[in-house]
């Protein structure tokens, strides 16, 4: 996976509490992660920070779920269509992943860092990433101990934003540009180019 990188045009994350989940339900673990979220991490987050807001984008496949019951939690808005994510990273404090279970690697880790945001994974939606030293991923057991961290985060604004800006040269090799710098020295290698 990679992901644009948009950190140089990316302001410092605002000191409102807004929370950011990227997961269209067409992927069944982001549905169930993000429930998982706001039943055990979100209550406990709302009573640190009582004006907190929690973005999901979960596409149009999360329409069918918007009247449930775990939603209708104050301070909660679903995007149920498909939008460009930059204006609601632009809004965020920060972003989650709690994913349960995962195959491959979560693009959506990427683009939170790619666009100078802090993002709090569990364990295993930090899959393809856990052996990668990066400041600003931020990796907990699982998903009830997410609420630790953010609350964290949210009171710490000076030490959020460090994590924000901390990754510059690591993360260059996960744009778009060094992503296809690893194919191309990979293609030269196989048909025995010099780099």
């Amino acid at each position: 996976n990679g992901g644009q990188d948009r950190r140089n045009a990316a302001l410092p994350s605002p000191e409102q509490p807004n929370l950011l989940f990227m997961g269209p339900f067409r992927y069944a673990p982001n549905a169930i992660g993000i429930r998982a979220f706001v039943e055990q991490a979100w209550p406990a987050i709302r009573s640190a920070h009582p004006t907190a807001t929690l973005t999901i984008l979960g596409g149009p496949e999360s329409a069918r779920q918007a009247h449930e019951a775990w939603l209708q939690s104050p301070g909660i808005e679903l995007i149920d269509r498909f939008v460009d994510p930059m204006p609601h990273l632009a809004r965020a404090s920060l972003t989650l992943n709690p994913q349960l279970t995962i195959r491959g690697s979560a693009l959506k880790l990427i683009e939170s860092l790619l666009a100078a945001r802090v993002c709090v994974s569990t364990v295993d939606g930090a899959r393809g990433f856990q052996q990668v030293p990066l400041s600003g991923l931020l990796i907990v057991p699982d998903v009830a101990s997410m609420a630790q961290e953010v609350n964290t985060l949210l009171a710490d604004h000076a030490r959020r934003r460090q994590l924000e800006r901390a990754d510059g040269a690591a993360l260059q090799a996960w744009t778009w540009d060094g992503i296809a710098g690893q194919q191309l020295a990979l293609y030269r290698s196989l048909i025995g180019m010099p780099a």
